[in-house]
């Protein structure tokens, strides 16, 4: 039971980690770019970078919501085993 809950948080810690480094740099990318943009690529890339950056911080609050409550089973396991 303890070797899956480890797992869980280490798979929580990696989503976390991974959302993390995608914002910042979709956040740099999109820093980079015009304010109005008028070429209708850099427009959509604009678009798909800001959808990327959403999907970055859900990603975040998954990765944080997987971390903290596997945390959470370690303890409560470790502490009714004592």
């Amino acid at each position: 039971m303890i070797k899956a809950v480890s797992a869980l948080l280490i798979v929580g810690i990696a989503v976390l980690i991974v959302s993390a480094g995608t914002l910042f740099l979709t956040q740099s990318r999109l820093d980079d770019l015009p304010a109005n943009p008028v070429n209708k690529l850099v427009v959509a890339e604009k678009k798909n970078l800001e959808e990327v950056e959403a999907l970055a911080r859900n990603g975040i609050f998954a990765g944080a919501v997987i971390a903290g409550v596997s945390g959470l089973a370690i303890a409560w396991i470790n502490f009714r085993g004592r």
